[in-house]
């Protein structure tokens, strides 16, 4: 949760800050008097709102807006007038969302990049680290190239001081990063098992995945398939497609796990019912392998299987 700040909105910059918060949003032929008395109005209304909401705003500050900006589905302005007036009386969190209604342009926002980075700045130099994790993914392009030629030492500068905070998200972007050698960052095995770990240990279940793979391959730790299949079995619990499959090789080819075909059938019939094509196709030539009786036991186990439950009525060893 981010932190809510009291007194008077600095009204010069807030005023500026509204008016391209709505730009866009006001009729094109409009003139540019016209669309500062307009930027007036508003801000009169968020000034008198933030006052309201500054007494209540730390308990209320998730309750009516979706976790995730990006993937917001609002057209209209309703979520932008309800978090601008706390993002201008210095609430990170608030800072953060109406910076990514800008960078994207939804929820009643301009896309504007240049001011949504510029609530995301705030925001994360207030410490709120999802803030610092877009501007890392922004500087590094991960999204979309960007052509100031100082955005990949600012990228990495920004996520790695979210990764400290121990955002999962950041830290698994920079263990992507490391891995792959991308956004001129050096190839470093080591370090992207690390900052893997710290993601996976937070319960991450794309990290855990991916650092069963690099106990798979010996890359960045000692080779240990046992130490693979225990990650991807904790990826797989959560629903990971990927590490489903995995598990299922792993059981097929006898990595770190006794041998067991059934076994092996059963996860890849989970890991397609989630899409995965790979799978799929496994599950069809493994379920040709066995005999009818364990093809109705793979059948049966992956019937079984819950998320977060595992095998029902089963062992932990499955």
């Amino acid at each position: 949760m981010g932190h809510c700040v009291t007194g008077l909105i600095p009204k010069a910059e807030s005023l500026n800050m509204v008016a391209r918060a709505f730009e866009g949003r006001r009729a094109l032929n409009g003139s540019q008097t016209e669309r500062m008395l307009d930027a007036r109005i508003v801000l009169l209304a968020v000034i008198a709102t933030a006052l309201a909401l500054t007494l209540t705003c730390n308990t209320a500050l998730g309750q009516q807006l979706v976790a995730d900006v990006p993937g917001a589905s609002a057209s209209n302005d309703a979520l932008l007038r309800r978090w601008l007036p706390l993002a201008l009386n210095g609430q990170s969190e608030a800072q953060y969302k109406v910076g990514m209604m800008n960078l994207y342009g939804i929820g009643g926002a301009a896309k504007d990049v240049e001011l949504g980075v510029d609530w995301l700045r705030k925001a994360a130099e207030q410490g709120y680290s999802e803030a610092s994790t877009e501007l890392g993914v922004f500087y590094l392009g991960l999204n979309e190239p960007s052509s100031d030629t100082r955005s990949a030492a600012d990228g990495q500068r920004w996520l790695e001081k979210a990764a400290e905070a121990n955002n999962a998200r950041a830290q698994l972007l920079l263990g992507g990063l490391y891995a792959r050698g991308r956004s001129g960052m050096p190839h470093d095995d080591t370090a992207a098992a690390n900052w893997y770990r710290r993601a996976a240990e937070q319960g991450r279940a794309d990290a855990q995945h991916l650092l069963g793979l690099m106990y798979r391959d010996g890359a960045g730790v000692e080779r240990d398939a046992t130490q693979a299949v225990a990650w991807y079995r904790k990826a797989a619990a959560q629903g990971n497609a990927d590490a489903q499959y995995d598990l299922g090789a792993a059981y097929a080819n006898g990595s770190g796990v006794p041998r067991n075909v059934t076994v092996a059938s059963a996860w890849m019939r989970i890991s397609a019912r989630r899409g995965h094509e790979m799978a799929r196709a496994q599950s069809d030539r493994l379920s040709r392998s066995l005999g009818p009786t364990e093809q109705e036991q793979a059948v049966q186990l992956a019937s079984q299987w819950k998320e977060g439950n595992g095998f029902l009525g089963k062992s932990e060893s499955f």
